[in-house]
């Protein structure tokens, strides 16, 4: 069996492109595919003042992990799903420790520069952007 392959995804068109990209990549390598949704850092504040607020962002982190297990799955490919709170990027580097390939999207549900794609990195070591649909 291949090494792992580790996506990023929040559910914006950016991370739809990776996931896919990761999606045909562990299909032809017959790698299992760790599917990675952040809830963004976790709010210092009493509990009961969030508490409805954050069962809803986890609601909802769910539902966008579910999705993406689901598309990967359809696909034929051995997939899970971890939710995490923080940092998103903190988040994607302990959960890549390991993997062979970590997807992500150039930009995502907050925003950012840069044209729409998916980044990867191999190993932690070098980038490359993935062209269009063919990978």
């Amino acid at each position: 069996m291949a090494a792992q392959i580790v996506v990023g995804y929040d559910g914006s068109e950016n991370s739809d492109r990776a996931l896919d990209w990761a999606v045909r990549e562990a299909a032809a390598t017959a790698a299992p595919l760790r599917v990675v949704v952040s809830m963004g850092r976790p709010v210092a504040v009493d509990p009961s003042l969030y508490g409805p607020f954050l069962e809803a962002i986890e609601e909802e982190a769910d539902k966008v992990a579910a999705t993406a297990v689901g598309r990967a799955r359809e696909q034929g490919v051995e997939t899970v799903a971890v939710v995490e709170r923080g940092d998103a990027a903190g988040v994607l580097v302990e959960e890549s420790r390991g993997a062979a390939v970590l997807a992500v999207g150039r930009r995502g549900r907050h925003g950012g520069r840069g044209r729409p794609g998916a980044r990867l990195f191999f190993n932690s070591c070098a980038a490359g952007r993935p062209r269009g649909g063919g990978g």
